[in-house]
């Protein structure tokens, strides 16, 4: 009687090894399942960070841009006939100026 409880205890504590072991193979591939999600976050994360400093670059580089920087004089309306010549030129000498 003791030997056939001993097998059967025997039985039943290899049963519970293998239940216990595909517990933890469960957890382990929770596990390697949430590294995998955790990897994907970082990367998308990485990206939404360089996407970012791109725009920057792009909005820097746009507002350097050699058009936006150039000032284009307004003609005065109250400039009469004889100076309007002599202020039109001008005006084209530092248009040019900045153009170059």
């Amino acid at each position: 009687m003791l030997k056939s409880d001993l097998r059967g205890d025997l039985k039943e504590q290899r049963r519970d090894v293998s239940d216990l072991g595909s517990r933890v193979e469960e957890v382990e591939k929770g596990l390697y399942e949430q590294v995998d999600s955790c990897e994907k976050l970082l990367r998308i994360l990485l990206l939404e960070q360089y996407h970012k400093q791109l725009q920057d670059k792009c909005e820097d580089l746009e507002n350097r841009s050699y058009w936006n920087n150039v000032c284009i004089p307004v003609i005065l309306l109250e400039v009469q006939p004889p100076d309007l010549s002599a202020y039109i030129q001008d005006l084209f000498r530092d248009i040019l100026e900045q153009l170059t």
